[in-house]
């Protein structure tokens, strides 16, 4: 699965630790190993790697040259795109623009 936002953004921050804290624990480790997390965007800061810190099939990407770059270069690596949003309004565009990448 890919997760992709600007972590300067505190909506995208808020949904990565919703995602770390009380989903991904959830998950059975042997399905996590087979289908890794990667948490992919800009202002991917020491506060938001931290969240993934014991979960060792999250892997924190950080920045790429583009969100849609970003899945390009994860593309064949993920089964799952996903836009979690906790509060705020979140980017429609980002997540339009990250399913269309992914399936091109």
């Amino acid at each position: 699965m890919v997760f992709v936002g600007c972590y300067r953004h505190a909506p995208n921050v808020d949904a990565v630790e919703y995602l770390c804290r009380d989903v991904l624990p959830r998950l059975k480790p042997a399905l996590l190993r087979k289908h890794p997390v990667f948490i992919v965007g800009d202002g991917l800061d020491d506060t938001v790697r931290a969240l993934g810190k014991n979960l060792p099939d999250v892997r924190m990407v950080g920045w790429t040259p583009s969100v849609a770059g970003g899945a390009r270069f994860l593309a064949g690596q993920a089964r799952a795109g996903d836009r979690v949003v906790t509060i705020g309004a979140g980017d429609v565009n980002a997540a339009v623009e990250v399913i269309l990448e992914t399936l091109a």
